[in-house]
C-alpha cells in the first residue's frame, strides 16, 4: 500500500537537479539519452528472463525506470508539436500496446498455471510505448489541459471514492 511513495519522495528531491540536468542538454544529447535509457531499461527487464542478475546499476536510471519515464514525460510536453502520428494512431497505438501486454500476460499466466506480471512492468518496452503514446495523447488534447464536464467529475468521485475498496479487494 502506498509503494509510490517510496518512489515518489526521493524523485522529488532530486528534481531541481534532473531539471537543471535536462536544461543544459541538446538535442542530441536527448536523443542520446532516451536511446541509451531504453536500452538500458530493455536489458534490465530482459535479464530476469535468462536467469542473469546485474552487479551494478546504471548510476543516472538505476535498476528503476521512474527517472526514465519522467524525462521521456518532459520530453514529450518539449516537443510534442513535432510528434508526426495523428491523435488517432497515438489512441490505437496506445489501446494496441495495453492489449498485447494484457494477451501476453494472460498467456503466461494460463500457460504456467501461475500468475505472471512481470510483461506489465515498467521496464517492458510495450509498457513504455504504451505510456509514452498516451501521454501525448493527454497533452495533444485540449493542448495539455484536461478539463471534464460536471457529470464526468462526479462520476470520477464516485470511481475515486472506492479506489481504496477496490484496492482492497485487488
Amino acid at each position: 500500500h502506498l509503494w509510490y511513495l517510496y518512489v515518489m519522495i526521493p524523485v522529488y528531491f532530486v528534481l531541481p537537479f534532473l531539471q537543471v540536468l535536462c536544461q543544459g542538454l541538446g538535442e542530441k544529447l536527448e536523443r542520446a539519452f532516451v536511446i541509451l535509457g531504453g536500452v538500458w531499461l530493455f536489458i534490465v527487464h530482459v535479464m530476469p528472463y535468462f536467469k542473469l542478475d546485474l552487479y551494478y546499476d546504471l548510476p543516472i536510471l538505476g535498476d528503476r525506470s521512474y527517472i526514465y519515464y519522467l524525462f521521456l514525460g518532459y520530453l514529450l510536453s518539449k516537443y510534442v508539436d513535432k510528434i508526426k502520428l495523428k491523435n488517432m494512431h497515438l489512441l490505437f497505438i496506445y489501446l494496441g500496446s495495453s492489449l498485447l501486454n494484457a494477451v501476453l500476460t494472460a498467456l503466461v499466466t494460463i500457460t504456467t498455471k501461475d500468475h505472471f506480471e512481470r510483461v506489465l512492468e515498467y521496464g517492458n518496452p510495450i509498457v513504455i510505448v504504451s505510456a509514452v503514446s498516451f501521454f501525448a495523447l493527454i497533452i495533444r488534447l485540449g493542448n495539455g489541459k484536461v478539463s471534464f464536464s460536471e457529470k464526468m467529475k462526479r462520476w470520477i468521485d464516485v470511481c475515486c471514492s472506492c479506489s481504496f475498496e477496490i484496492y482492497l479487494v485487488h
